[in-house]
């Protein structure tokens, strides 16, 4: 989430908290602050968490979606822009895309998930804000930097693949995503000092959590191998 924020995108804020019950220390664990209505960066925002599954013809989409703002069940938005997003030409839909999303932000968006390789396979689930222009909230980044099968593909979920497929778009992300990523190290370079900052906060308390399953060698291992990952990415 850090390094959505680096890029000047909304995303929630995590702190870290050490646990205890009855003074029995029980671990050490991130706090993430969920999406409200002040803390999405719109004014009037309406966002869902939804399953991009086969192109997202998952009607009625009840069942696979959850509103998480406003408190409602009016789905109105959502089901105008799956109509869109599924049933239009190309043409219509650049039109629509262009005139209705906010650009600078979807490409940020698409920009850290491709530099951390997060996966994305075809049933990838999305924060999708309307604000009123359409973009993203970063959330549920698991799956990064994976050598695996579900390593960041573009071609793999048909929103960002059409979301790409335009080419005033495309060329915008391959523009941000050159200058901030490989012909500068400043953002690589602070989200490797915020991984350095990290490790030694809770360095002493890995050492010491009773449930831990990962030895504190291989905490301070993985941790170093971000640092030079970052670097080397940047």
């Amino acid at each position: 989430m850090y390094l959505y924020r680096l890029t000047g995108l909304s995303a929630p804020l995590i702190d870290s908290t050490a646990l205890y019950i009855n003074s029995s220390f029980l671990g050490y664990y991130s706090r993430i602050k969920m999406y409200n209505k002040n803390n999405t960066g719109v004014s009037s925002p309406e966002l869902y968490k939804i399953n991009m599954n086969f192109g997202s013809h998952n009607y009625p989409i009840y069942g696979e979606t959850e509103k998480k703002i406003p408190d409602n069940d009016n789905y109105s938005t959502l089901i105008n822009f799956l109509g869109i997003l599924n049933n239009s030409s190309d043409e219509e839909w650049k039109e629509w895309f262009l005139n209705n999303a906010d650009i600078d932000k979807v490409v940020k968006y698409i920009s850290v998930q491709y530099f951390l390789e997060i996966g994305d396979t075809d049933t990838k689930n999305h924060f999708i804000l309307f604000g009123p222009k359409f973009s993203f909230l970063p959330w549920d980044n698991d799956k990064s930097l994976r050598n695996s099968s579900e390593t960041y593909n573009l071609e793999y979920n048909y929103l960002i693949k059409r979301i790409l497929s335009i080419p005033e778009v495309m060329t915008e992300f391959k523009n941000y995503f050159r200058e901030s990523f490989i012909n500068s190290s400043a953002i690589s370079g602070e989200l490797a000092s915020e991984v350095i900052r990290i490790r030694d906060e809770i360095s002493d308390i890995v050492r010491d959590d009773p449930l831990d399953k990962y030895s504190h060698s291989l905490f301070l291992s993985q941790a170093d191998s971000l640092v030079n990952l970052y670097f080397r990415k940047g």
